[in-house]
């Protein structure tokens, strides 16, 4: 089986406003209540990349009655869960572009869903049941971006990711870490993926790469592509950094501009 899944191109979605001031036409004050919500997280480990978070439960506090399903056709006749989530992270993308470069910016939908970054920018957002995360960089200092949280798996999913998206070595890591150090991997791998993504435009077998290299004092990380794992394409390895906090576990990885 290929290890490299080439995605087909899909419709794009593109705004002129920032979701922020749809969200205060809607509803006065809403988006600028959200942006204000947001939180700096610990997850910049690069120059010249910012990030925030967003709980849901404050997107769901501030939006109470607001017409959601008016924002844009990607949350269109979506759950309200999936519509919080939506538009935490795009609150915590323009809290991190404005951060950037002092300015505001729509962030848009294209293939699979994939944020479209306004020209010069590269980012990333995830979600998960509680909250959402987004980093944003510059072109010019950063190549390549991904971030991802994920709740810890519970023991059963565990064992499951641990027989089909890691590595012989990675499993020797987990076996004295548990559910968290599997949350890890896993995390950094999707972060991976998303990193590569804009540039690559494959989506990669989950043991095509391989944590390298683990720091747990100071959450930092390495990841490498396996040799010879993906024929047809040069893989880069990235550094990264890993956060676990409550139920949750964050990573974030990059490479700088050449």
């Amino acid at each position: 089986m290929d290890h490299l899944v080439t995605l087909p191109m899909l419709s794009f979605e593109a705004f002129s406003e920032p979701i922020t001031a749809r969200l205060n036409h809607l509803s006065s004050g809403t988006g600028d209540a959200l942006l204000a919500a947001t939180a700096l997280c610990s997850l910049t480990f690069f120059p010249g990349v910012m990030g925030y978070s967003l709980l849901l439960r404050d997107v769901a506090r501030l939006t109470t009655g607001a017409p959601l399903h008016l924002i844009g056709k990607s949350i269109l006749g979506a759950s309200r869960v999936r519509q919080l989530s939506y538009i935490a992270g795009r609150c915590c993308a323009e809290r991190a572009i404005e951060a950037l470069i002092g300015r505001y910016y729509a962030v848009g939908t294209g293939e699979g869903g994939a944020p479209q970054w306004p020209p010069g920018l590269v980012g990333s957002i995830s979600h998960d049941r509680t909250g959402a995360v987004a980093v944003v960089g510059r072109e010019e200092q950063i190549s390549m971006l991904g971030v991802d949280i994920e709740s810890i798996f519970d023991v059963e999913s565990m064992r499951s990711v641990v027989s089909h998206c890691l590595t012989p070595r990675e499993r020797h890591f987990v076996a004295s870490r548990g559910p968290v150090g599997a949350t890890m991997i896993f995390s950094a791998k999707e972060s991976y993926y998303k990193a590569i993504f804009p540039k690559f435009r494959r989506w990669v077998d989950f043991t095509a790469v391989e944590i390298t290299q683990f720091d747990p004092i100071s959450g930092r990380l390495q990841i490498e592509p396996i040799l010879d794992s993906c024929p047809g394409a040069t893989l880069p390895a990235l550094g990264g950094i890993f956060r676990s906090f409550d139920d949750r576990v964050s990573t974030c990885v990059a490479q700088g501009a050449a």
